[in-house]
């Protein structure tokens, strides 16, 4: 599908997040489910919505872009956070989204993808960064019921 390449390292936020929007219903059956409501994933939102209620650190969402290591460190938070981005960045930029998942996906084969770059990348599609998007992201998903 040209998302991701198997010889590119492809950020595991990026990754798991659109893997786990398909398991939403209205994701993969758009004709049948059309509403926003059809394309929440509950367990991922219930998850999300209790992570939010811990107070994460602040920069929780920087460290995502950046790194996978939330991913080893605390995986049920790290999925449903990548899940909740992935879904703000379809549901409120779908065109920039689709430009940084092209961008991710057409990095050179077999070459280090370091932090500084992943988050390079991101703020060079959205211009967005740091407690802004944080603010706004959780703004965006304390509505979504």
């Amino acid at each position: 599908t040209g998302i991701h390449k198997r010889f590119t390292e492809t950020p595991t936020w990026i990754v798991e997040g659109l893997a786990t929007m398909f398991e939403a219903r209205g994701v993969w059956d758009s004709q049948s489910h059309q509403t926003q409501k059809d394309r929440i994933n509950r367990a991922r939102l219930s998850d999300f919505q209790n992570y939010v209620q811990t107070g994460p650190e602040p920069g929780f969402l920087q460290r995502l872009i950046a790194n996978d290591t939330f991913f080893q460190s605390d995986p049920t938070n790290a999925y449903a956070t990548a899940w909740a981005l992935s879904f703000y960045l379809s549901e409120t930029r779908p065109r920039l989204y689709t430009t940084y998942l092209t961008r991710t996906a057409n990095r050179e084969m077999f070459t280090e993808y370091s932090d500084s770059m992943r988050v390079a990348d991101f703020q060079a599609v959205f211009g967005i960064h740091g407690p802004w998007l944080e603010s706004e992201f959780l703004k965006y998903m304390s509505l979504i019921k």
